[in-house]
């Protein structure tokens, strides 16, 4: 089977993920890689060893574009990507698929549109839209169902996500506890998105309130038919990303992270595990339910 060809889009405020999806398949440039303007990219990449740990056998990035050209430079330098593009839609044609590698999902429709028309399958950074209406609007433009991957790759941490030990000793999970960094728009998901996937029986999606805002700190109270949590952003205030978990026997606290790589290298190699298959390997309604607090926890 032949290595599949893919395209990268970034670039957004403060998000660095160009530079370490793109290596997470082609492998990087030291020198180049050690001016990324991210350090803790070069940090976890260095502590990976290559090309064992990395995604090259699956496929390589063969094609970026940023709005910036000199940024664009900069990250196919970084990460070893042949070509440069002038129009995103310049890749059509070239890539068997796109990672949409920006996190600022006021533009993901505008962006995705070309590709999803054109049927390439494309993964798309967290979150899909801050809005269901929006997201449902994306979702329309596929070409077939399957054609659009979208997560927080935190999906996949083992650093939050319970074990099936912490699972059975917990002896049934009916709170949670969960806070992230910075904003509530596009941080939550990393901690809303494992709860959703870690918790099946949580029952349908009952209430979302927000029980306290002050400046930039919120918290949201979420309850499903079987499970109550209560997520928190704390905006410009410093704070790790954690989940606790409270079940009838004790608790567990789940605290990411010590490095970003596995996750994003599990999301990545599902996302083009399933390109051939057109599979769906996340519930479109888990994705459109995260939306849907995240939504209601930004209006409340």
């Amino acid at each position: 089977m032949r290595k599949l060809n893919l395209g990268i889009i970034g670039i957004s405020e403060g998000n660095g993920h160009p530079y370490s999806w793109a290596a997470i398949f082609n492998g990087y440039d030291h020198n180049e890689m050690s001016n990324c303007p991210f350090p803790v990219i070069p940090q976890y990449l260095s502590e990976e060893n290559y090309p064992k740990d990395f995604l090259g056998h699956l496929a390589n990035v063969t094609h970026v574009w940023t709005q910036k050209a000199e940024e664009s430079h900069k990250i196919a330098k970084s990460a070893k990507i042949p070509y440069i593009v002038d129009k995103m839609e310049d890749m059509i044609g070239h890539v068997d698929a796109v990672l949409l590698a920006r996190d600022d999902a006021e533009n993901h429709l505008e962006i995705s549109k070309s590709f999803l028309q054109a049927g390439i399958p494309i993964f798309i950074d967290k979150p899909l839209a801050f809005v269901l209406e929006t997201a449902r609007e994306i979702l329309n433009h596929q070409t077939y169902e399957g054609q659009l991957f979208t997560c927080s790759s935190l999906r996949y941490s083992n650093e939050l996500l319970l074990s099936e030990e912490q699972i059975k000793f917990l002896g049934g999970i009916s709170f949670i506890e969960a806070k992230v960094p910075k904003s509530w728009e596009k941080y939550s998901i990393h901690v809303i998105e494992p709860i959703i996937a870690g918790n099946p029986n949580r029952g349908n999606l009952a209430q979302v309130e927000v029980i306290y805002k002050n400046r930039d700190l919120i918290k949201v109270l979420v309850e499903w038919e079987n499970l109550t949590a209560i997520i928190s952003a704390y905006g410009i205030y410093s704070t790790p990303i954690e989940i606790k978990y409270f079940g009838s026997n004790g608790q567990e606290h789940k605290n990411r992270f010590t490095s970003a790589f596995p996750s994003f290298k599990k999301s990545l190699e599902t996302f083009v595990l399933n390109i051939r298959k057109k599979n769906m390997p996340i519930p479109r309604k888990e994705t459109l339910e995260i939306i849907n607090i995240i939504e209601r926890g930004t209006n409340g």
